[in-house]
């Protein structure tokens, strides 16, 4: 099977890459030496790709007429017959080719476009790793109905789902209530939700949220930081050992403002941010990333207009935070991931990006990312895949479950996606089928439970156009 998919992220120029590593760019127009260059990007002798596993070809070209055609091909000879693979608009700059799962053991790829050409080297097809997994539906209706953004976290050998949004049924848009269940059939009300109109006590419990950061550390579920749909910054960290007794941990940092209502106008020590992506990782809890955006919270938050971060923060026990300085290469400034999880002993950022400000203009519209980084200290970080085959995207879930890392779902200028990917390496990607009843989604709750990887909530809806609050089971 071969997909095509649009990359709005292709923008930077490469090069073609020979047997020997030269670098040999194809001009766009063959009679002509000084017309634009035809790139193909990504391909470099030595690599190695395992049967099975899908990968994004690109290349870079001049502008071209609406309607040219980019004609994609390979080569298992050494280049001296070529099939076809398929045909895609030539503005795609992007074409994902699912390999055979047998043949022979090398094969190259060449594009054309508007009579020029650009092949890349050989590349080593590998044994695959491919396994069967299916996806099951395990219940059409939660009992905590529809949420999205929603926490999921596995704790005592229970499922528990931590707040999230919904402006039809929370008084306040988002909740703080927290359910349980033990088989993710069964669930259990562990804490209703207070987070009602008229004052709230921010002190004492945690304010309705979504899109936050969920962990489990040192014998606790976390809540670290939150959103902005209260049109102030959540910057506060809790934890509970049992779901419902629930203890404000962080160091109070600066306040500002209007001293009657804290919680709003407090500076952390990892600073004033939303969307930041969180993980743990040789015992600390981490909070990384995330944006400012004075278009949803308003400028009256000294020093924090639209900005997004990379930076990196680290803390033993919730309350005391250090900056990582980090060193080399780094990911892009960049949030709205889900989970940050620890896949072969290293802390992974998958794709995110960042939302727009909120104004008419929309002077900074959203991004979405797909490359992938890993850390063994979040100082050292290393760029695993910089154009996987699943487009770019945030909003998504990424989690670490039987040897693989996965990514399911997500949002992005097309809308919601409902792919399910995984991979054991970083490099070869495979999907898994979805039913025709599995809804895209994005802000799911995704829970490794019991040998199974299971997705649910978020914000979809079904084929006759009713929110999901569904729950689905991923295992072999």
């Amino acid at each position: 099977m071969v997909v095509a998919f649009l990359c709005g992220a292709c923008r930077s120029r490469g090069s073609v890459e020979d047997a020997a590593g030269a670098s040999r760019p194809a001009s766009l127009d063959a009679g002509d030496a000084a017309a634009p260059r035809l790139v193909l990007r990504g391909l470099r002798p030595g690599t190695r790709w395992a049967r099975e596993s899908a990968h994004a070809v690109h290349w870079d070209a001049p502008a071209a007429p609406p309607g040219t055609v980019a004609h994609v091909e390979t080569s298992v000879d050494g280049g001296t017959t070529w099939e076809a693979l398929g045909d895609v608009d030539a503005l795609d700059h992007r074409f994902v080719w699912t390999l055979p799962a047998t043949g022979p053991a090398r094969a190259r790829v060449r594009v054309t476009v508007a009579g020029a050409s650009a092949e890349g080297p050989d590349v080593d097809l590998v044994p695959s790793t491919k396994r069967a997994y299916r996806l099951t539906r395990v219940s059409r209706a939660l009992p905590c109905g529809m949420r999205d953004g929603a926490g999921a976290l596995v704790f005592k050998d229970r499922m528990w789902i931590l707040g999230g949004w919904n402006p039809k049924i929370f008084p306040r848009d988002t909740t703080n209530d927290v359910w349980s269940s033990g088989d993710g059939i069964n669930w259990r009300l562990d804490k209703p939700n207070t987070f009602l109109k008229g004052r709230f006590d921010a002190t004492r419990d945690w304010e309705g949220r979504h899109t936050a950061g969920y962990q489990v550390h040192d014998g606790k579920m976390w809540i670290l930081g939150g959103d902005i749909l209260q049109h102030h910054y959540q910057t506060d960290v809790w934890s509970s050992s049992d779901g419902k007794v629930w203890q404000r941990v962080d160091i109070h940092g600066t306040e500002l403002g209007d001293a009657s209502d804290p919680p709003s106008r407090e500076v952390p020590q990892f600073g004033i941010r939303a969307w930041a992506m969180t993980g743990v990782l040789g015992g600390h809890l981490y909070i990384m990333g995330g944006q400012t955006n004075d278009g949803y919270v308003g400028r009256d938050w000294p020093g924090a207009p639209f900005a997004v971060f990379n930076d990196v923060w680290r803390s033993p026990d919730g309350a005391r935070w250090t900056r990582v300085e980090t060193r080399g290469p780094m990911w892009e400034p960049r949030g709205i991931v889900s989970d940050c999880p620890v896949f072969q002993g290293r802390m992974w950022v998958v794709g995110g990006g960042t939302y727009d400000d909120g104004s008419a203009a929309t002077t900074h519209p959203r991004e979405f990312r797909a490359d992938a980084w890993s850390t063994a200290d979040g100082a050292s970080w290393r760029r695993e895949t910089d154009d996987p085959p699943f487009t770019p995207r945030q909003y998504h879930n990424v989690a670490a479950y039987d040897d693989r890392l996965w990514v399911v779902g997500g949002y992005n200028a097309l809308g919601n996606e409902g792919d399910v990917w995984y991979t054991d390496d970083g490099a070869n990607w495979y999907s898994v089928p979805t039913p025709t009843e599995y809804a895209s989604r994005h802000a799911a709750s995704v829970w490794v439970f019991k040998g199974a990887l299971y997705v649910g909530l978020g914000n979809g809806h079904d084929k006759a156009g009713r929110s999901v609050a569904d729950l689905w089971r991923i295992a072999r």
